[in-house]
């Protein structure tokens, strides 16, 4: 309610399909509930087999996605069709940025970028975070204040951003992720870590 309530601009959001589905069908009556709450978002309802060449403008990959369009921004297509996808595309045209998540390394952490052959629950924690739109880095503080920033609005599908070295958490962190490190952060880390906590 919140995030619907905060659109602020004319959004048009088109839900796609193959043929009409029960999962499209519940996208497009949950996204009218969004548009009952904002007027600004408005929703329609395609099928590539009806409509071929604007799918094939749009780019639709996948028949089950929905088009975010607003004035002035590149479309956003959401391919988890839930309240949850919803919301994080929206957050992305409200705030003008991806909500980004740091996984922490340099402590033996598994990797939140390559699967290993045992197809290791960071890496599809990593996945799912991207599928719902947000951007996952690496963030290594054990390294100090090596390598530069990472580019802010990444879109919500692009590839992960180069590990970034730092002596501080990026200004531009929603989360920071410390899972299974194998061994201890030293000071200097731990003093990044409450600095942003603060």
């Amino acid at each position: 309610v919140q995030i619907a309530r905060e659109i602020n601009q004319p959004v048009v959001a088109t839900v796609w399909s193959n043929q009409s589905t029960s999962e499209n069908q519940a996208a497009f009556q949950l996204l009218q509930r969004y548009h009952a709450l904002n007027g600004r978002l408005t929703v329609q309802n395609y099928t590539v087999l009806d409509h071929p060449q604007l799918a094939q403008q749009e780019k639709i990959q996948q028949a089950a996605s929905v088009v975010f369009q607003q004035p002035g921004h590149p479309d956003l297509i959401a391919t988890d069709l839930t309240e949850q996808g919803f919301d994080s595309v929206l957050v992305q045209l409200v705030t003008g940025r991806s909500p980004r998540v740091y996984f922490l390394t340099g402590h033996g952490e598994p990797d939140s970028q390559t699967a290993d052959q045992a197809g290791n629950s960071v890496t599809v924690l990593a996945a799912a975070l991207r599928k719902q739109g947000l951007v996952v880095a690496q963030l290594n503080l054990a390294a100090g204040g090596g390598g530069g920033s990472v580019a802010p609005g990444t879109p919500s599908l692009a590839a992960s951003p180069p590990a970034l070295a730092a002596a501080a958490v990026p200004a531009d962190a929603d989360v920071v992720m410390i899972l299974d490190p194998q061994a201890n952060l030293s000071s200097a880390e731990e003093t990044a870590l409450n600095a942003y906590v603060d």
